[in-house]
């Protein structure tokens, strides 16, 4: 595949995993003062409310990403192919990481102008640490306002670096996503009330490919399979 190829595909896998795991997304641009450059481009902001609920489906929230009910969960995701770094843009003054952020949050309408000045120096010292582990969870800011308790984690979806038992970095990789979808789309038993047979093009232009892939692999009695595999098929 690619590397423009890859790239993009690899943005809608975790597309596909965060839409599974109940968040509202999209991408978005920051606007730059200079002609002809943007500030920055974020791959996913993502939202998901209290009260999300898909019982029906039978599989829980990834363990990694769960949070407590009561919180709006807020994710800003970039996609990297095996890049444990968040982008300069984001992290650094000096490439207007200020102004950046600035615009994400004034994007997103949960802050006012005060509350987003004091957010945002700890948005950047957060990504500064490129997902070191906070005592094995991913890093996070809480901030509480009018409209309850709001965490906001920058997360990496670094999708081709292996995990080892030594890491001290929190990041989601192919691999973990794979067998997510796994979970979601290929039940071993039928479910009572969430039928997993059915028109697959309903996915649309975006995830059809993937989902088709993944189920035709269950229909034929084969495993999860690798990333190399699903890259060789959607090519």
């Amino acid at each position: 595949m690619k590397h423009n190829n890859k790239s993009n595909f690899q943005e809608r896998l975790v597309c596909l995993f965060l839409r599974l795991n109940g968040y509202l997304q999209s991408g978005f641009i920051s606007h730059s003062a200079k002609w002809g450059n943007v500030g920055t481009e974020i791959d996913r902001i993502c939202i998901r409310f209290p009260n999300h609920s898909q019982d029906e489906r039978e599989v829980s929230c990834y363990e990694k990403l769960h949070i407590p009910n009561s919180s709006i969960d807020i994710i800003i995701a970039e996609v990297k192919n095996n890049s444990l770094r968040f982008n300069n843009s984001l992290s650094k003054i000096k490439n207007g990481a200020e102004k950046n952020w600035k615009q994400i949050l004034q994007w997103i309408g949960l802050f006012t102008k005060e509350e987003i000045d004091h957010l945002v120096p700890k948005m950047i010292n957060i990504v500064k640490r490129n997902c070191l582990s906070d005592k094995g969870s991913f890093p996070k800011c809480v901030h509480k306002n009018k409209y309850g308790e709001i965490i906001i984690r920058p997360i990496l979806f670094s999708i081709e670096t292996k995990k080892t038992t030594s890491d001290t970095q929190m990041w989601i990789n192919g691999h973990e996503i794979l067998e997510f979808l796994w979970d979601c789309f290929c039940p071993e038993l039928i479910r009572k009330s969430c039928s997993t047979s059915y028109p697959l093009f309903l996915w649309g232009q975006e995830f059809a490919d993937i989902v088709v892939y993944i189920k035709n692999r269950h229909k034929k009695g084969l495993n999860i399979g690798t990333l190399e595999e699903l890259y060789l098929a959607i090519e």
